[in-house]
């Protein structure tokens, strides 16, 4: 099972990033052996449609749940179509870790398309 965070850079350490079509950089988690990528988000880039886009790119990952502070609702849209499941972070989600152990506790909301 792959999760997909929102990030601001493309390493371990990184900040959270909480707007999903321009996030610079994707981290895709095995859940199985917790093998963690770093992708930059190619999405930002455009001057529209950010969103989709990146929503495109996730659904040609293979992932299964996304990750972020906030889905445009295009966005949502595109991976909603997908079956892909959509996680809001919350407050106490400040790093990496954080979002991990809240998404294995089951803390994360839903967000609907």
């Amino acid at each position: 099972m792959n999760l997909l965070l929102t990030l601001e850079n493309g390493a371990p350490d990184s900040a959270l990033d909480k707007h999903f079509g321009r996030a610079p950089y994707f981290m895709i988690v095995n859940m199985d052996n917790q093998e963690k990528t770093f992708l930059e988000n190619d999405a930002t880039k455009q001057s529209s449609g950010a969103g989709v886009a990146a929503g495109q790119t996730v659904i040609d990952l293979h992932v299964d749940v996304a990750v972020s502070g906030h889905f445009g609702p295009k966005a949502a849209q595109t991976l909603s179509a997908a079956k892909i499941k959509m996680l809001l972070l919350n407050d106490s989600c400040q790093t990496i870790e954080d979002v991990l152990s809240a998404y294995q506790q089951g803390t994360l909301i839903e967000q609907k398309a």
